[in-house]
């Protein structure tokens, strides 16, 4: 948390040139981020906490699976969502040179199911779901109260369940 807030500050929305100070920077964060345990506040109260922490914004009652985190300040997860097992929700990709940062959103009482990839500029809609192994394209969106599944994903399919009536159920 020391060397994130240190080094980089908070992560920003935007596109630079690998090699670039921008990119040496934010290499360094990551790599000393990845020397960490997360793993193991992975399903537990605790990784929503070490994500509020790094600059993510969290919903109350998020369950969240993974540790496949980067640029921390541009995550957003709803209330009541449910991230599955390694999802990966980094908000950053390599693509022609540049090192590209853009936000990643997750909803209210959304679903993202296992081993999922959210890319940059990507949102779960409320009450949306994401089934497993799908990619979420760079800008793509899952309206409000739809299931989007495949790689890459496409509408169709049906909730797992009623999320937040489980979640809720879960927590009294």
């Amino acid at each position: 948390i020391a060397a994130k807030w240190t080094v980089i500050g908070r992560f920003e929305e935007g596109q630079w040139p690998l090699w670039s100070g921008y990119y040496v920077r934010f290499w360094f964060v990551t790599r000393v981020c990845q020397l960490a345990p997360l793993r193991l506040l992975r399903g537990t109260p605790w990784m929503p906490m070490f994500l509020r922490a790094m600059g993510a914004k969290i919903g109350p009652n998020a369950h969240i699976d993974t540790d496949r985190f980067c640029a921390y300040d541009l995550v957003t997860i709803g209330e009541s969502a449910s991230v599955g097992g390694d999802v990966h929700a980094m908000a950053y990709e390599v693509r022609d040179g540049m090192l590209r940062v853009g936000p990643v959103a997750i909803g209210d009482r959304a679903f993202v199911g296992a081993r999922s990839v959210l890319s940059p500029h990507s949102v779960v809609g409320q009450d949306a779901s994401l089934g497993e192994l799908s990619l979420l394209r760079p800008g793509d969106r899952v309206p409000d109260g739809d299931c989007w599944q495949g790689a890459p994903a496409e509408e169709g399919g049906e909730p797992p369940h009623d999320l937040g009536a489980a979640i809720a159920g879960v927590r009294r």
